[in-house]
């Protein structure tokens, strides 16, 4: 019974890799270079991945890693402090890639202390993503040839509940964009990462 169950456990472990490479290709392999003068009326395949989100205890559990697309959906989550890696993935056979990017964007936090006033900080200006792959996307004039594929990552820090703050919220919005040599772009859908301590 005990070598079927550790069977099953190894199976499982299994499925689950293989359903990681199926759902982020990019990983799976290194990229081949392809024309980047070649026609291209479509945008790359993009994906972003959500590893070990630390989830505030009473939350709904979730899948490690958790993945959004272009397609479906904006995804909210309560956590709790810790940290996030996020990686982001595009693939196109066609004209090749440009870069593909991680943008991190309403960052907001409220702190109410101990006499009731709220001090709100955020959210900011956007002034470019947090991390990108390559880190300029200034095309080459001499460029013959483009990756077919690319990830970048980046660390989300969700930070503690600041001391002389009674209750704590903040909260910031992740997405992933790529462009290809032909210029057509992406994103993905959201992911809201919230703190909540009251």
């Amino acid at each position: 019974m005990r070598l079927q169950a550790k069977g099953i456990s190894v199976t499982l472990k299994i499925m689950r890799v293989l359903a990681l490479l199926l759902v982020v290709p990019f990983i799976a392999a290194c990229p081949n270079q392809v024309n980047p003068a070649t026609p291209d009326v479509t945008p790359p395949t993009l994906g972003l991945d959500a590893h070990n989100i630390p989830v505030q205890p009473g939350a709904p559990s979730q899948s490690s890693p958790e993945t959004i697309t272009p397609d479906c959906c904006d995804l909210d989550r309560i956590v709790k402090p810790g940290t996030i890696t996020l990686i982001a993935g595009a693939v196109d056979k066609e004209s090749g890639l440009r870069s593909v990017s991680i943008w991190v964007v309403n960052s907001s936090a409220t702190c109410v202390d101990a006499n009731g006033i709220a001090t709100k900080s955020g959210p900011g200006l956007v002034g470019g993503p947090a991390a990108r792959n390559p880190s300029t996307t200034a095309p080459s004039p001499v460029a013959s040839t483009a990756p077919d594929q690319l990830i970048v990552s980046y660390n989300v820090v969700i930070a503690a509940r600041p001391a002389g703050c009674v209750q704590y919220f903040s909260n910031r919005d992740v997405y992933a964009e790529a462009e290809n040599s032909a210029g057509k772009k992406v994103q993905t859908k959201r992911f809201g990462f919230s703190l909540k301590v009251t």
